[in-house]
């Protein structure tokens, strides 16, 4: 689905937004359940391109949610900058990976001569 497909600006952007106002609406923790909404019709979203790409974005926020969270528990600059840096190096390792990997792979075999196979990633995001 694409943002300027009929099926998503006519069925899934009005699904959303009502959704959105309805359960803002619905009780005191209306704020919390319309962001959950968000939430899941965002991964409806990007689920819906390819489904076997949803373990990917869900591993990255879990592991940014939980890296954030210890970020605010520590004094130590020393321990804060050391996960700052692991969940750096995680999502550039994640970008590099699906980005970079057969880029790298195809100028090693044209500069080595060596012939590594490698398939073609597609960028899930």
């Amino acid at each position: 689905m694409l943002f300027n497909s009929y099926l998503f600006i006519l069925v899934f952007l009005p699904i959303t937004i009502i959704g959105y106002y309805i359960f803002g609406n619905f009780n005191a923790k209306g704020s919390q359940i319309s962001k959950l909404w968000l939430v899941m019709m965002s991964l409806l979203f990007y689920g819906y391109w390819n489904f076997f790409f949803l373990p990917i974005i869900l591993s990255s926020i879990l592991i940014n949610y939980f890296l954030v969270n210890q970020l605010s528990h520590f004094e130590n600059i020393k321990k804060r900058k050391y996960l700052f840096q692991i969940g750096l190096f995680f999502n550039l390792g994640l970008l590099g990976y699906f980005k970079y990997k057969n880029f790298f792979l195809e100028n090693l075999n044209w500069i080595s001569g060596i012939d590594i196979h490698f398939e073609y990633i597609v960028l899930p995001l």
